[in-house]
């Protein structure tokens, strides 16, 4: 290349690299005047700002504007902004449509994360957030058909007309919230609902909260004074129809034009909280349509007027996503204002759906009982309306291993158990259960129960049963391989069963291979029994249905070195051997008893003589035994006709 050539070339390279330094002197003059200016009017607009005369403007403007499109009362006495991060609002008050507080807020600050380039991209970060002396009051009297919020609910979520078009999404975001002495009241008359809830003290660390993904984590919540007092009241429900609400509406209708909303597309919303922890909790649930005035012993559990107090939960891995709830439990303690106490409830898995709820793995202790393994609830329809139908709609599913719960206990859970002397003699004792539990209350079955209460009583076996919770309908299929007991406690825990005081010489009652089958006033049973005084096996019918005057019964009875003498008390009497089969029984009672009987005495002691061999076929017919009697004995051979007629303290003897 001539040398000429290279010369003009070079020329030109330096004239282009002189015009680009050039460009860029003159972009870096531009962008640092634009820079300059900025950051000149945020500082002019912060000095603004921090005027107080401005922060006025600003808080009146904006009071003035939700005032304008609620139609109501908004006001504060403050707005603070500093530094453009940090916003300051005192004493903001939001009046309902009556005139009423519908809401106070006496303190929020909001620390703001400064990002105009976040912002322009609809994206809005709190570094933390402090809500104090905050209140909330919703109501809807009787006559009301809303209730006192509706309206600002309308005024943020406005009817549209014809289809909606897509919105710049805005997603909102905090990392961390501060709650002092907060309440929530709910009064409604229509609906027979009145609420009050309150947080004393709340601090929450958000992990991530975003709504386009569809997720809102917390990392730890901390909550301390949680209250929350529930009543049912008497509902006041608007009338079904009349031309008052016709013609609101007509009205209605005219000025709303149909809605179509745009379809939904963002995703569901799963909320995780990774660590939660409350003390000096309370809860109170009263139900004054059901018992308007607390009646019973104060130191009954009343499920009609529940105040539980001190309550302290620890709670990890809560999970709520698709109307599926999950959690661990630590730590449950609580105390019933009865003086029913849960030291410690502790859950491994607890997961709850509308098809089954779930408790794995659970240990529920109190100051004198000990119950844990697994229960399972599951919904017959799979909707947590089936709770309404429990008996008969709610499968249980449950294994109780090395169960223990004092007597005292149970009576503070079901005070009805008081009617049972046995369960107030006891109430130090403890009862301790393994079980396998599956079934509806009506439909109960248990397997490889065994049952201790004490020294007392002690069983194994397994039971069956039907319309448990329908009165008069109880039915029962209990199959016992071991029962251990004594006569004195089968009395208390079975009032009904008035045997006179001559029969506690029964003592011990050892039974094997016991069945019982049937209702409570119509069954029968099926068993061996050892007793203190000899050995029995039955096979009896019995329907208490009649009354005790016209009872019906039927059955088999062998008896083994029984000692007779001990039961009728006549020292003349001893042990007998014997086979009884009644039929055609009828009537429990002296003056109504009749019954047709066959008996078989192998061997009879009778003052100190062994009689063998005597049977007798007869009836029994009021106060009259009328029948044949006859003897094998070797002393004794006989047979006879006759009849003995009882009467008060006397007797008549007629033999053939």
């Amino acid at each position: 290349m001539p040398e000429d050539t290279v010369t003009e070339l070079s020329r030109w390279e330096k004239l282009a690299q002189a015009w680009v330094w050039r460009a860029l002197y003159w972009l870096g003059k531009v962008v640092y005047r634009v820079i300059r200016t900025a950051v000149l009017v945020l500082i002019a607009l912060f000095l603004v700002l921090k005027i107080p005369a401005v922060q006025r403007w600003t808080k009146d403007t904006v009071t003035v504007f939700l005032s304008n499109q609620l139609h109501t009362s908004v006001t504060a006495s403050e707005l603070h902004i500093d530094y453009f991060d940090v916003l300051v609002l005192r004493n903001f008050c939001v009046k309902d449509l009556n005139g009423d507080t519908l809401l106070y807020a006496g303190h929020l600050k909001a620390d703001v994360r400064f990002n105009p380039w976040t912002w322009s991209k609809g994206a809005f970060q709190l570094d933390r957030a402090v809500l104090e002396d905050a209140y909330l009051n919703v109501y809807r009297y009787a006559g009301q058909p809303q209730f006192n919020a509706q309206f600002v609910m309308t005024w943020l979520n406005p009817p549209s007309t014809g289809p909606q078009k897509s919105k710049k999404q805005v997603n909102f975001s905090v990392d961390a919230v501060s709650l002092r002495r907060l309440r929530f009241s709910l009064n409604d008359q229509v609906g027979g609902r009145r609420t009050l809830a309150e947080v004393g003290r709340g601090d929450i660390d958000i992990r991530k909260m975003s709504f386009p993904e569809g997720i809102f984590a917390i990392s730890e919540a901390k909550f301390a004074d949680l209250g929350l007092v529930s009543d049912v009241l008497a509902a006041k429900p608007m009338p079904a129809y009349d031309a008052k609400n016709q013609k609101m509406q007509a009205i209605l209708s005219a000025t709303i034009p149909a809605i179509s909303a745009p379809i939904d597309t963002t995703p569901p919303l799963r909320f995780v909280i990774e660590h939660f922890s409350t003390v000096r909790s309370h809860v109170e649930v009263h139900n004054y349509l059901r018992e308007p005035i607390r009646i019973g012993a104060a130191d009954d559990i009343n499920y009609n007027h529940l105040d539980i107090r001190n309550i302290a939960i620890q709670a990890s891995g809560i999970d709520v996503y698709k109307g599926v709830y999950q959690a661990r439990i630590q730590q449950l303690k609580l105390h019933e204002q009865s003086g029913f106490e849960v030291t410690n409830l502790a859950v491994k898995k607890l997961r709850i759906s509308k098809e089954k709820v779930e408790i794995s793995d659970f240990l529920l202790e109190t100051p004198q009982s000990v119950l844990g393994e697994n229960l399972v609830l599951d919904m017959k329809n799979d909707r947590f309306s089936d709770f309404q139908h429990f008996n008969d709609s709610v499968t249980m599913i449950g294994t109780l291993r090395d169960a223990w719960v004092q007597l005292g206990d149970l009576l503070k859970i079901a005070p009805k158990l008081k009617t049972v002397p046995f369960f107030i003699d006891n109430q130090a004792r403890v009862v301790s259960l393994d079980a396998l539990v599956f079934g509806t209350v009506n439909t109960l079955h248990t397997q490889d129960m065994r049952l201790e209460i004490g020294d007392v009583v002690q069983l194994d076996g397994k039971f069956t049963s039907h319309d448990l919770a329908n009165k008069g309908r109880e039915h029962l299929d209990i199959s016992l391989t071991n029962l251990q007991t004594d006569i004195i406690t089968l009395k208390k825990l079975i009032p009904a069963l008035k045997l006179p005081s001559r029969f506690d010489a029964l003592g011990t009652l050892d039974s094997k291979d016991l069945v019982f089958r049937g209702f409570f006033q119509d069954f029968s049973t099926v068993g061996q029994l050892q007793t203190a005084i000899g050995d029995a096996q039955f096979d009896i019918k019995l329907n208490l249905k009649p009354g005790k005057t016209a009872a019906i019964y039927s059955g088999d009875i062998a008896l083994t070195n029984f000692n007779l003498g001990a039961i009728t008390q006549n020292p003349n009497v001893g042990i007998v051997s014997a086979n009884v089969t009644v039929h055609d029984g009828k009537g429990l009672t002296l003056e109504s008893a009749s019954a047709f009987a066959d008996v078989d005495i192998k061997t009879f002691y009778f003052k100190d003589y062994a009689y063998q061999g005597v049977k007798f076929n007869g009836s029994l017919n009021h106060e009259q035994i009328i029948g044949t009697a006859s003897g094998t004995d070797p002393n004794l051979d006989f047979t006879f006709n006759g009849e003995i007629t009882v009467k008060g303290d006397s007797s008549k003897y007629v033999f053939v």
